[in-house]
């Protein structure tokens, strides 16, 4: 109710606008792509994991790696001269196979690193071989995580000192 001569709004009408401001935001939050978010949160995940295989590889003398076994699964192993046994996630007890469905679903996978199926491992001082135990001293060593048909983030294995980065 407003009296002659006063300016401004009411209550009522203050309270229809906040209302439609979270109702919009929350309309945005949810029907917003998660895609690229996901896509972001695994490639921290997949260079964590390939400085685990580093730091196993150092501690074991044995060489270690990651080795991306299709667009939507990698696992971590240890190098036996043959296909690598899949060493034991420390967190779950269990194979170190990383499937990405539910946290990760609607994010793929690929990749630049050598072999088939493609693989980054690393010898005991820490320096990249490629999937055909070449060792790695030039060029791209990436996997791409892509999600909405576009490459979100990059995970790089740099040549010789097998430094791991997220771009």
């Amino acid at each position: 109710m407003r009296f002659k001569g006063q300016a401004g709004f009411t209550l009522v009408e203050v309270a229809l606008v906040i209302l439609m401001v979270v109702a919009l935001g929350t309309a945005m939050l949810v029907t917003g792509d998660l895609g690229g978010n996901r896509a972001a949160s695994l490639s921290h995940k997949f260079a964590a994991d390939l400085r685990y295989a580093q730091q196993l590889a150092n501690a074991s003398r044995i060489r270690h790696g990651v080795e991306v076994t299709n667009a939507t699964a990698y696992r971590v192993f240890r190098d036996d001269g043959g296909a690598g046994t899949t060493v034991t996630n420390p967190m779950t007890g269990s194979p170190y196979i990383v499937t990405l469905g539910g946290d990760f679903s609607g994010v793929s996978l690929t990749t630049t690193l050598g072999g088939a199926p493609p693989k980054a491992q690393f010898d005991s001082i820490g320096r990249p071989f490629d999937g055909t135990n070449v060792a790695v001293t030039a060029g791209l060593n990436t996997v791409n995580l892509i999600a909405g048909g576009a490459v979100v983030k990059t995970v790089s294995v740099a040549p010789e000192t097998g430094m791991v980065r997220v771009n």
